[in-house]
C-alpha cells in the first residue's frame, strides 16, 4: 500500500504541502506546487497566492510561464520552462529557468526554478577554480622538467 492509502490522500497531500513549502536551497530558492489547473497550492515566498488560479499568469515579455511550466511538465518525464520573475523582496524581474515534473496520481506539478544570473556565476566561479589549478598544474609539471636537466649526473 502506498503512504496515501494509508493515511488518506488528503492527509498525505496536507503533510507533502508542509515540507514542501519549508524547501530553501542555493539563493533562497524554493520548490513550487502547482495543480495541473493552474491554481497555486505551494509557493513557499508568497504563501498569499496558494490556492489562486495563476494560469494566466504572464511575465513582463508576455509568457505565460504557469501555462507553459505546466503544459512542459506534463507532456513527458520533466521540463524546463524559461521566463522572467522577480527575486523574493525585489519587483524587478530576472531571467529564470525552472524545471518541473508532473505528478500525475494527485495531479499536481512540482517544480523548482533557479535565476540565469546565480547560474552564470556559479559557472563563472568554477571556471576561475580550474584555471587556477591547471595553472598551477602546468607550473609544477614546468619545474618538475626543468629540475632533472639541472642536476649534476
Amino acid at each position: 500500500l502506498g503512504y496515501d492509502a494509508i493515511v488518506g490522500e488528503a492527509e498525505a497531500q496536507q503533510q507533502a504541502k508542509s515540507v514542501l513549502r519549508g524547501i530553501r536551497f542555493g539563493k533562497n530558492d524554493y520548490i513550487f506546487v502547482y495543480a495541473q489547473d493552474g491554481r497555486n497550492i505551494v509557493l513557499g515566498p508568497r504563501p498569499e497566492l496558494e490556492g489562486k488560479d495563476l494560469m494566466d499568469s504572464k511575465d513582463p515579455n508576455g509568457v505565460p510561464y504557469v501555462r507553459e511550466i505546466i503544459t512542459n511538465a506534463t507532456r513527458g518525464s520533466g521540463a524546463f520552462t524559461d521566463y522572467m520573475y522577480p527575486r523574493a523582496g525585489s519587483d524587478k524581474p530576472s531571467p529564470k529557468m525552472a524545471y518541473a515534473v508532473n505528478v500525475d496520481p494527485w495531479r499536481w506539478v512540482i517544480g523548482t526554478g533557479v535565476y540565469v544570473d546565480d547560474l552564470d556565476e556559479a559557472f563563472s566561479a568554477a571556471i576561475r577554480t580550474t584555471l587556477f589549478w591547471a595553472a598551477g598544474a602546468m607550473g609544477l609539471a614546468s619545474f618538475s622538467s626543468w629540475v632533472p636537466r639541472r642536476l649534476p649526473g
